[in-house]
């Protein structure tokens, strides 16, 4: 750990986490790293890189500007990602040539990664999630395609009951929380280990005025009581029971928080 002014670095190996109370020092800091790196022979992978804001005021929340890199909000960042790599596949979504069920398969194991990249630490917003389902319907509206109405003889777009309907498969909110409650599993077994007490342990100061932020583990509480009033954390002990309960995540399609 190192500390310059009032920033504060954490490294361990490769991994880099640059601290502090304001923006603007976050991006004094993260300069003289890039400057001190460059020195070396060492880059920042951009792609890699994300920013998170831990405040209760209404701060700038645009994208983190450095030199001449650009580091985005996570889920903002991760739809962008999904957006680029469906418009270089568009054209195979649409084709009559290849089946629905190896365009599904396409979408799962190639364009969902890459905009849940990490989810299993997200406590995102209705803002995001509201993203996350139009960027999915987007995707199965050009696999599914139009249907055609005999009454008018045209084709008609297809309603998002409909799009589910055809899909049969848990929606990307279900699947973030699913991913979401497996991670939570393990931190939860970690017993004596930093990770866990990250998790419970708490700060010995005064709260501030005001409602406070959704937790991660808050959402996670909001998750369990959705599958059942009586899950509780202990039940993560339980491997065989709490594979169970993953899969019930996986059948409420319903929003992630």
């Amino acid at each position: 750990m190192d500390i310059i002014g009032e920033s504060v670095i954490l490294a361990y190996a490769d991994d880099i986490v640059v601290l502090g109370k304001t923006k603007e020092e976050i991006i004094q800091t993260t300069e003289k790293l890039v400057k001190k790196s460059k020195s070396m022979g060492l880059c920042i992978n951009e792609n890699k890189t994300k920013y998170m804001l831990m405040s209760r005021n209404n701060q700038n929340t645009n994208d983190l500007l450095i030199s001449s890199m650009k580091f985005e909000a996570e889920v903002n960042e991760r739809i962008m990602s999904g957006n680029r790599c469906y418009y270089s596949i568009v054209k195979i979504l649409k084709s009559k040539l290849l089946s629905r069920t190896s365009k599904i398969l396409l979408y799962h194991s190639y364009l969902r990664p890459i905009v849940t990249y990490a989810c299993e630490t997200w406590s995102i917003t209705k803002g995001d999630e509201r993203k996350l389902i139009i960027f999915e319907r987007k995707v199965l509206r050009n696999i599914y395609g139009p249907r055609f109405n005999q009454e008018t003889n045209t084709y008609e777009r297809r309603t998002n009951d409909e799009l589910q309907k055809l899909y049969k498969r848990p929606n990307i909110l279900a699947f973030i929380r699913n991913k979401r409650l497996e991670w939570f599993g393990h931190t939860w077994r970690a017993d004596g280990l930093l990770i866990k007490k990250v998790l419970v342990e708490k700060i010995n100061k005064t709260r501030p005025l005001g409602r406070p932020r959704t937790r991660w583990i808050d959402v996670i509480t909001r998750d369990l009581k959705e599958i059942g009033q009586n899950v509780t954390f202990e039940l993560t002990y339980n491997r065989e029971r709490w594979r169970d309960l993953l899969k019930a995540a996986m059948v409420l399609n319903g929003p992630v928080s």
